[in-house]
């Protein structure tokens, strides 16, 4: 069977991307991973961080991915009272960096919860968005635009199946590409879409490259995204 990490090879050369430069921008290593307050993750890089409101917490736990020995960290529904929505993303933000180089945004994923729908938004961490995508327990997967209103439907990935996700951005271009794969589903592939911020000039330099989670309106308290393998990255992992 082959290692994700071989299948991303796959993936780079069939994209055509390549980049000379390595830098990762972030590592999340959810073995070594510690709960409680927003903090810097552990090990290379220093200064990527995982951030989250307080209220957030009681929905983190690290649990046992694939096998015992890898762990991946399960970002739960919760009861957040009367905070807005706006404020209770699970964001992974990189080191400072910058989009003028391609950058590969990769993770591990599963969506559970009977009426479970996810949204992954990718930004340059200070304000220019870049893409943003729902995943529903209905297994649809769909790009939104960015009027935020209409969504384009893309693939499918059944609730409970693992998925490995792919965004590669070329900001030069204020383009992107995604694929996503999954066992023994149809592969997912996107390329060359126009990211939210369409002019390359407005994404800043440097900036903090950032990839964050959330729940839709609707989602029941059985929701889960457990998220594991997470890299952003300036070289093809």
């Amino acid at each position: 069977m082959k290692t994700m990490y071989g299948i991303i090879g796959m993936i780079a050369v069939a994209f055509g991307v390549s980049s000379c430069t390595t830098s990762t921008i972030l590592k999340a290593r959810f073995n070594d991973l510690s709960l409680g307050p927003a903090h810097d993750l552990a090990g290379a890089p220093t200064g990527d961080r995982i951030e989250y409101i307080p209220e957030l917490a009681s929905g983190l736990k690290v649990r046992a991915w694939e096998t015992s020995t890898i762990k991946a960290l399960e970002f739960s529904k919760v009861n957040t009272g009367g905070i807005s929505g706006h404020n209770t993303w699970l964001e992974f933000r990189g080191v400072s960096s910058n989009l003028a180089e391609t950058v590969w945004f990769v993770y591990n994923a599963r969506l559970t919860g009977s009426d479970a729908e996810v949204i992954t938004d990718l930004s340059d961490g200070s304000g220019s968005p870049i893409a943003r995508m729902k995943i529903n327990a209905a297994g649809q997967v769909r790009l939104v635009r960015s009027d935020y209103t209409t969504e384009n439907l893309i693939g499918t990935i059944p609730v409970g199946v693992r998925h490995n996700v792919i965004f590669v951005v070329r900001g030069k271009e204020a383009l992107f590409n995604l694929l996503i794969a999954s066992p023994g589903q149809e592969l997912i592939r996107i390329d060359n879409q126009p990211t939210f911020t369409t002019n390359p000039l407005e994404f800043h330099n440097p900036c903090h490259p950032s990839i964050s989670f959330n729940f839709a309106e609707g989602t029941g308290f059985d929701g889960k995204y457990t998220i594991a393998d997470m890299t952003i990255t300036r070289k093809n992992p």
